[in-house]
C-alpha cells in the first residue's frame, strides 16, 4: 500500500503496509522469503499490537522484446 504524505508534509512517496489487527502502519517487514521466482512472501509484525501476518507479492511475467 503507498500513501502521499501531502504537499505541505512531503514530497516523498511513503510506503507502508497497515496492521491486519489496529491499523498501525508499518513499514519493513520481519523477513522476507522468495517462495517462486515471481513472488515473495513477507512476515509483518505490529510494534504498536504485537499481532504477526503473512502477505505475498506476485509478480507479473515480463513480456518478450
Amino acid at each position: 500500500m503507498s500513501r502521499y504524505a501531502g504537499p505541505t508534509d512531503s514530497v516523498h512517496w511513503q510506503y507502508s503496509v497497515e496492521c491486519a489487527q489496529c491499523g498501525h502502519a508499518l513499514y519493513m517487514p520481519e523477513w522476507s522469503e522468495e517462495t517462486s521466482p515471481r513472488s515473495v512472501r513477507h512476515l509483518w509484525s505490529c510494534s504498536d499490537c504485537g499481532y504477526q501476518f503473512e502477505t505475498t507479492v506476485f509478480f507479473a511475467e515480463r513480456q518478450a522484446a
